[in-house]
C-alpha cells in the first residue's frame, strides 16, 4: 500500500506527505521557534504566534494536503516538540484523546476536563475525535535513532482503547516507523496507539504537530 495516499490514510490510520516546506523555509521556522520559544522543548501554544497562526492556515490550504483535509476543517492547536540529547524523553504507546477549549462547560458525552500548561483540555466523545487529523511536520532533516514516531498501524479503528486492549495491542504489533523527510508531514488520526522512543542521534529532531478539526459542538 502507497504510504503517501489517501486510501493509506484511511486503512492504516496514518500517512507522509513527503514535500510540503522546503529546506530555506524550515530554516526560517527554526529561526522563529529559536526567537520565539528559546531553549523550549515541549510548547503546547504555539498558535498563539501571529507566524505559526499563519502556518496554519498554508498548511490547512497546501494541495498537497487537498485530499487529506475538509475544507471546512480548522486548526485547533499547534503543539512543539523538539528532542536532542540534553532534552530527551520516552513516551510509551498512548492515544491522543484530549483537545484545547475555552473553559470548562458542557458537552454532551465528554470527560476528562483537565488544565496543562494553564490551558483547559476536555476528551470529546471517539465519534468526534475519530474525525480530526494530526500534521506533523518535520522541520529538521531525519537521522536514524532520533527519537521520532512509531505508530501501531489500524488501531485506531478500535475508538478509545482500554488499557488492557492497549497493552494486547503492543504485545501483539509489529509497529511501523514512518520516515517523513524534511519538510515533509505525518498525517495521523488522534486515536492511532503511537509512542516515541528515546533519541540516540545528536541532532536534533523539531516538530510542529497540527491538530485540525471540523466544526465543534458549542460549549
Amino acid at each position: 500500500m502507497n504510504p503517501h495516499g489517501p486510501s493509506s490514510f484511511a486503512e492504516l490510520g496514518w500517512a507522509v506527505v513527503p514535500s510540503l516546506f522546503t529546506a530555506p523555509e524550515c530554516d526560517s521556522l527554526g529561526s522563529l521557534l529559536e526567537r520565539d520559544r528559546p531553549g523550549v522543548r515541549l510548547d503546547r501554544s504555539l498558535l498563539d504566534l501571529d507566524w505559526c497562526q499563519q502556518l496554519a492556515a498554508r498548511v490547512r490550504t497546501h494541495p498537497a494536503l487537498a485530499a487529506f483535509l475538509l475544507p471546512e476543517m480548522e486548526a485547533l492547536q499547534a503543539t512543539l516538540f523538539a528532542k536532542d540529547t540534553t532534552s530527551n524523553w520516552l513516551v510509551a504507546f498512548h492515544q491522543d484523546l484530549s483537545v484545547p477549549v475555552a473553559g470548562p462547560g458542557s458537552w454532551p458525552g465528554s470527560t476528562g476536563w483537565s488544565q496543562k500548561q494553564g490551558r483547559w483540555f476536555v476528551q470529546p466523545p471517539p465519534a468526534w475525535m475519530d474525525r480530526l487529523t494530526a500534521v506533523r511536520l518535520q522541520i529538521d532533516e531525519p537521522e536514524a535513532n532520533n527519537g521520532s514516531l512509531v505508530v501501531l498501524s489500524r488501531s485506531h479503528r478500535e475508538g478509545r482503547i482500554g488499557d488492557q486492549r492497549r497493552l494486547d495491542l503492543v504485545r501483539q504489533g509489529a509497529p511501523d516507523a514512518p520516515l517523513v523527510p524534511r519538510g515533509g508531514a505525518l498525517l495521523m488520526r488522534p486515536l492511532l496507539l503511537h509512542a516515541s522512543p528515546k533519541t540516540r542521534s545528536s541532532g536534533p529532531r523539531r516538530v510542529i504537530h497540527f491538530l485540525f478539526a471540523p466544526p465543534r459542538p458549542t460549549i
